[in-house]
């Protein structure tokens, strides 16, 4: 998550309104939605490379996101 922290200070320095410090909670929080996202933003970028996307293109893919990444693991236990 260093990449992220940057974009997480500028979001925060730029609303002057905000006196935001994150927590140790709110950093872990924000690395388990990076690592559920990070397939997403994967099978995101894939398709738009395509000039034409089919829905027989779309199945594999879904199918993978469902069965891997929103299956449940034992570390969300």
């Amino acid at each position: 998550m260093p990449g992220q922290r940057q974009a997480i200070k500028l979001v925060v320095a730029d609303d002057c309104k905000a006196n935001v410090s994150l927590t140790w909670q709110d950093k872990d929080v924000l690395q388990s939605v990076n690592k559920v996202l990070k397939p997403v933003g994967k099978f995101t970028d894939i398709l738009s490379s395509e000039n034409y996307v089919t829905a027989l293109s779309l199945l594999p893919v879904l199918h993978l996101i469902k069965e891997d990444t929103l299956a449940p693991s034992d570390e969300g236990r």
